[in-house]
């Protein structure tokens, strides 16, 4: 699978990524320390598939990997973004089957280390909140 990314200066780089999750990355679009990053879900994915009976909602860890992933697209080129801690994170409203995940990262970079805020959001309507730390490469 490609994702493209563009940057400030409207280059514009395509590189294979890996995604385990029920959708796929399709856009991530930065400018200088801000991230924008677009999810779009399959109906009919596994990940969905949860312990309630009928109700079709996606586990809240897919909504960091998601924000991990772009991470890892903007910041840290072709190497590999560890997810070193979860700050804080709040999900306020379930994700379906079918929907768009939109993610809006803001991140400041301290060496390897990368500190980011992501508000998570689906056709406007705030998904989650959430303060990671990432880091590049090998972590430390």
């Amino acid at each position: 699978m490609d994702v493209t990314a563009a940057t400030d200066d409207q280059q514009t780089a395509t590189a294979p990524h890996a995604l385990v999750s029920p959708g796929a990355i399709g856009a991530v679009l930065v400018s200088q320390n801000h991230v924008t990053a677009t999810v779009r879900l399959i109906d009919d994915d596994p990940a969905f598939s949860g312990p309630l009976s009928g109700c079709s909602l996606l586990p809240g860890g897919y909504l960091i990997e998601f924000t991990r992933q772009a991470v890892q697209e903007a910041f840290c080129s072709d190497r590999p973004a560890t997810l070193a801690e979860v700050e804080s994170c709040r999900f306020r409203r379930p994700v379906l089957p079918g929907e768009t995940v939109s993610i809006d990262v803001s991140a400041h970079a301290h060496g390897n280390d990368i500190r980011c805020r992501a508000q998570v959001s689906v056709s406007g309507a705030l998904v989650a909140t959430m303060r990671l730390r990432c880091q590049c490469g090998a972590p430390s």
